[in-house]
């Protein structure tokens, strides 16, 4: 099913932005969450979409603090606080660079819009995100 998603998700980039990035980062789990998991599931969903470009994806980000999943909670501002100050940049080159970021479900936009801003700070030219679904509210 990775390998699917992953296709999937290439497909629609590839569509949707033409191609126009120049590097493909994923929005990272905790060492804690990883270690409970056994996986990050975007950093799968970014390497497998990354496989049919024929590319590698970079660790751009890291998540330095383990925070309170974030599905539940409803109130979008406790969303924004719950991630600040979560992730680090990895000291990688961003400069002038348009980032592909990969997520694989967005609520709100609260760690896709951290990310990115850090990405941004980091010396990106441009973020796009990307994600493989969409929760909505009931």
């Amino acid at each position: 099913a990775l390998d699917c998603f992953g296709s999937l998700m290439a497909q629609t980039a590839a569509e949707t932005f033409s191609g126009a990035f120049d590097a493909v980062t994923w929005a990272p789990v905790s060492r804690k969450r990883l270690r409970q998991r056994g996986y990050d599931q975007a950093r799968l969903l970014c390497a497998s979409l990354c496989v049919d470009w024929h590319t590698k994806p970079q660790e751009t980000l890291r998540k330095v603090r383990d925070n309170p999943a974030p599905s539940g909670m409803e109130d979008a501002a406790a969303r924004r606080a719950n991630v600040q100050g979560v992730y680090r940049l990895t000291g990688e080159d961003l400069s002038g660079l348009r980032v592909l970021l990969v997520d694989d479900v967005v609520t709100t936009g609260s760690t896709m819009g951290e990310c990115a801003r850090l990405l941004l700070e980091g010396g990106a030219a441009e973020v796009w995100g990307l994600t493989l679904a969409q929760a909505r509210k009931k």
